[in-house]
């Protein structure tokens, strides 16, 4: 009878573990996005996209050759998009502008993340002193009127003659300068909310050293808002990067970005004639931006099903 007992627990305690496996929030996080049908879509969609900007410029045309004898043409077989006031290829200047923006995008979305997550982590897990003065300069900073001063800063680099190798690194800081205080805000909201809880508590007790207390304990657990971040933050600095780009800021000739491209155009004949010059990097802008938005809004309800629409 005790051995029949003694089994019946064992398989109990076999059932439980296999059923009770503690998942962290980053593989809970995973397994919802993967049962949302819309964020599959735009992760389909994305795919495509990179596919398209990375791998097929490889058997394309050369984006830079100029022919003047061919400016101006309408899609043909030669030119499956055209041609553009110096007779280079659309279908190639196209793949290579989405390239850059995904490129100036994805790396100002990567630097201005990182440092909002690390001044964010020490605001809110020191408070005090320290979390007042991050948030005074996040505040000055925040006021700061964004459209005003790159209008100013635009001419100023055109009065400097700025190499437009040069231009791409300054875009880049600047998108990086102009977002990091919101995600800096949003990371100390969330440190705030977990330095309280009682695994937090428990690494005070031990005596864990402040590094391992931040970066092993509470970066894990803001990781799958990170993430939402870096995917949600990509489409908005490629809509940044290309208004930049327009206004004369941003990438600039000889290099190709979906914003300078559309600066080409500046009159009714192109938009009405010429509308070649402009519908291509229109569509894969909206395309690239639609889909990042619908894996970012995935991610968004796969970290939090109450904020599900």
């Amino acid at each position: 009878m005790k051995e029949g007992k003694d089994l019946v627990i064992k398989n109990n305690s076999k059932f439980n573990e296999e059923n009770y496996k503690i998942e962290s929030p980053t593989k809970i996080m995973f397994k919802r996005l993967l049962r949302d049908k819309l964020a599959i879509f735009g992760f389909a969609m994305l795919t495509i996209i990179l596919i398209l900007i990375l791998i097929v410029p490889f058997f394309s045309q050369d984006s830079s050759v100029i022919n003047v004898l061919t400016k101006n043409q309408p899609p043909s077989s030669q030119h499956i998009l055209g041609t553009d006031a110096l007779g280079r290829d659309m279908f190639a200047r196209v793949l290579e502008g989405g390239r850059f923006s995904f490129f100036v995008g994805f790396a100002a979305t990567i630097i201005s993340v990182l440092l909002g997550t690390v001044f964010g982590l020490v605001s809110g897990y020191y408070g005090g002193v320290i979390d007042m003065v991050i948030m005074r300069i996040v505040d000055i900073l925040m006021s700061i009127p964004t459209l005003p001063l790159l209008i100013i800063l635009a001419a100023f680099l055109s009065d400097l003659e700025v190499n437009p190798k040069y231009r791409i690194y300054v875009t880049l800081g600047l998108l990086a300068f102009i977002f990091w205080t919101t995600y800096c805000r949003n990371i100390r909201g969330i440190v705030l909310l977990l330095r309280e809880q009682e695994y937090m508590q428990a690494t005070e007790a031990l005596g864990f050293s402040t590094f391992r207390k931040l970066f092993g304990h509470l970066l894990p657990n803001i990781l799958p808002y990170i993430i939402l971040y870096i995917a949600s933050g990509l489409g908005t600095m490629m809509i940044f990067e290309a208004s930049l780009s327009y206004l004369g800021l941003g990438v600039q000739a000889p290099y190709a970005s979906l914003g300078n491209l559309l600066q080409t155009t500046r009159n009714f004949f192109d938009l009405t004639k010429r509308v070649w010059l402009w519908i291509p990097p229109t569509v894969l802008l909206f395309a690239s931006v639609l889909s990042i938005n619908l894996v970012g809004e995935g991610l968004r309800n796969a970290i939090d099903p109450r904020l599900k629409k």
